[in-house]
């Protein structure tokens, strides 16, 4: 098979197209104005190509810091539990599922530094598929848990610097959450969810956020497990496992970011729609600084405070947000904490005073 261009007169052309076992042509008939057209729009394309390369390049070159109010990280978690509440004698597999949304809602000074309030709210689901003698909230079936809500603590940014600060509910001092001055092949600094130099920069690329392209750095593990990227950073947006989850590859476990809203508009991922889920505000004052040890525990930790109780309420509730134990009238400033048949698991220690909560901690009973 052959192919030949012969010219019919300046403004035609004639391709044929012949097989050289069979005497038998195709020809296609096109004009040089046909050709200039056809020319004209590929250039235009490559052009207008070019240009919105250049203006995603542009956008990512420049540094997008975090929303300052009315946003919402939602993401999902889920796997299997180690810490299941769903405990009773025999074998068999416990999953649990988790839904957290983290909000930003109003503003607090903390060492003469502003940050911005965040408030977390989740329901998780257990399931358990083993022998028919659990308890009665394990069963094969979902039920989901109450939805709990809880001050997290305040966020606050140094775009001249590229990083994020996180403060703990009830602490003083901060941490760093996020640090953006990243190049490929760095190594990511230890932070509040990355404790230890164990992940690196893999590759850079960008991600269409709110109408402007944020840079995009994926994430990939030292120690070569997972062998590929198993996330992302991205900068106003934060981690693609969720705003405040651990750097650590999936294994029985893993959680993923599912959008993020600023005023109630979904800006990530491009073009998703983001789920509503119930955001309720408890304003807690964390005038009262204590702390609980050991943590996790297995028999018994102590809770202490740097003022006297008076007159103290210690409400603990589990991850249903169902209250499992409580003490009265508690004076001074140390709070002896027995388990009390609590099974291994995830709680929630109140302490509240005159009907008004004054503190709020989390509790990790363990065998």
């Amino acid at each position: 098979m052959f192919f030949s261009l012969k010219t019919k007169s300046m403004k035609n052309f004639i391709l044929i197209k012949s097989h050289s076992s069979k005497n038998n042509f195709l020809n296609f008939s096109f004009t040089s104005e046909f050709l200039f057209n056809v020319f004209e729009k590929f250039y235009i394309t490559l052009i207008m190509t070019m240009l919105l390369n250049q203006s995603a390049n542009s956008q990512a070159n420049v540094y997008h810091p975090f929303p300052e109010s009315n946003a919402v990280w939602i993401h999902n978690c889920g796997g299997i539990s180690q810490n299941c509440y769903c405990n009773c004698a025999g074998s068999g597999n416990c999953h649990f599922g988790m839904s957290i949304a983290d909000s930003l809602n109003g503003d607090t000074v903390i060492n003469s530094k502003i940050f911005k309030k965040i408030y977390t709210a989740y329901t998780r689901v257990d399931y358990y598929f083993g022998p028919t003698n659990c308890p009665p909230w394990c069963t094969p079936l979902p039920k989901y848990t109450s939805v709990f809500y809880y001050y997290r603590g305040g966020i606050r940014q140094d775009s001249s610097s590229k990083k994020v600060y996180f403060i703990q509910a009830g602490k003083t001092i901060d941490t760093l959450l996020y640090d953006f001055n990243l190049n490929l092949g760095d190594t990511l600094h230890p932070t509040y969810i990355c404790p230890a130099n164990t992940n690196y920069v893999s590759s850079i690329d960008s991600v269409l956020v709110g109408g402007n392209y944020h840079k995009r750095y994926w994430i990939s593990s030292i120690n070569g497990f997972p062998p590929s990227s198993y996330t992302a950073l991205i900068e106003g947006i934060g981690s693609t496992l969720g705003l405040f989850e651990m750097l650590f590859p999936p294994f029985e476990a893993n959680c993923y970011l599912t959008c993020v809203k600023v005023n109630s508009n979904t800006i990530y991922p491009d073009g998703a729609s983001c789920p509503s889920i119930p955001l309720k505000i408890n304003e807690i004052n964390y005038n009262l600084s204590f702390s609980i040890s050991p943590n996790p525990f297995s028999n018994f930790t102590t809770l202490h405070a740097k003022e006297n109780f008076n007159n103290v309420t210690l409400n603990i509730f589990n991850a249903f947000g169902q209250l499992v134990s409580q003490i009265k009238n508690i004076n001074g400033n140390t709070i002896n904490i027995n388990r009390n048949n609590l099974p291994v698991g995830f709680y929630f220690a109140q302490l509240s005073e005159n009907n008004k909560v004054i503190g709020i901690t989390k509790l990790i009973i363990v065998d």
